[in-house]
């Protein structure tokens, strides 16, 4: 969402959050198969871990949606090899 607000806005704040949320997802969610995991526990004995079994290609899809813009407003090459 905040990668479609940077572009249609290109309000820098919009921008940030696309960047921190893209760096968030490729270091957290991102699996070894380049599938994106969809949840994280918020249990206090669990510390934020990552379900490795929960998944949906949606949430892979919207991914490389929200990195094909970020890569077309940064014009960052890096991001582009994300997709």
């Amino acid at each position: 969402v905040s990668a479609l607000l940077a572009e249609a806005t290109s309000n820098k704040t919009y921008l940030d959050a696309a960047i921190a949320s893209a760096n968030f997802i490729q270091s957290h969610l991102h699996n070894r198969t380049n599938i994106i995991l969809d949840s994280l526990s918020s249990r206090l004995n669990e510390s934020c871990s990552v379900y490795s079994t929960t998944y949906s290609l949606d949430g892979s899809g919207t991914f490389i949606e929200g990195l094909v813009i970020l890569a077309d407003i940064t014009h960052n090459t890096s991001t582009e090899t994300l997709y």
